[in-house]
């Protein structure tokens, strides 16, 4: 039996982070023999280290992987860096909102910076 509580974060993040505008579907794949941690580390040390395991795995897959709406915004705003959200939204084909989460999404994985004020700033793409 895996830890509740990190199968139950890898099934968030897979569903926040899955490219909603491709067809593929969406699988989750865990592996692991406890056993050995068990008779290593006690049944309660097992635990915990199976949940730091699966959680670290998950962080730095997610961590890593943009999706194409973001991979596309970050092109964008390298080409045009002022460039607004509602010119974004019309050149990606998704709402402003989308846009506004996933700009939020890449500031929090320190790839894009906004430099200046809301009106008349620009974009600075990090990475």
């Amino acid at each position: 039996m895996f830890p509740y509580l990190a199968v139950r974060e890898a099934l968030l993040n897979a569903i926040v982070h899955k490219d909603y505008s491709s067809m593929s579907g969406l699988m989750l794949t865990f592996r692991a023999n406890p056993q050995h941690l068990i008779k290593e580390f006690g049944e309660a040390g097992a635990k915990r280290t199976l949940e730091d395991r699966v959680g670290e795995k998950v962080g730095e897959k997610v961590g890593k992987r943009l999706t194409r709406n973001q991979q596309q915004i970050l092109e964008l705003l390298r080409q045009h860096p002022h460039m607004a959200a509602r010119e974004l939204a019309q050149q990606v084909g998704i709402s402003s909102r989308k846009i506004e989460q996933n700009i939020a999404r890449l500031k929090e994985l320190q790839l894009l910076q906004r430099i200046g004020p809301a009106k008349g700033g620009h974009w600075k793409v990090l990475k």
